[in-house]
């Protein structure tokens, strides 16, 4: 779950459940009645978190601040 600190943007929660890869995002605006959006890569999972690799600014604005938690399976 993330999002831009200082700014209007909403919460975005992507987890495994959905779709949590590198060539799919499933994602839920938490603070919205939208439905899930897929179709879009912003992050990859790695061994020890994730990547951003997008340029849209609801993931990766130049000059803002996130703030995201991140919680790992037990193993």
């Amino acid at each position: 779950m993330k999002r831009a600190t200082g700014d209007i943007s909403g919460w975005n929660l992507l987890d495994i459940e959905r779709a949590f890869s590198g060539s799919d995002n499933a994602r839920l605006q938490i603070n919205s009645t939208a439905a899930e959006l897929t179709g879009t890569v912003f992050v990859e999972p790695s061994a020890d978190g994730f990547s951003v690799v997008s340029t849209n600014p609801n993931f990766n604005a130049n000059g803002s601040r996130y703030i995201y938690v991140a919680i790992r399976a037990p193993s």
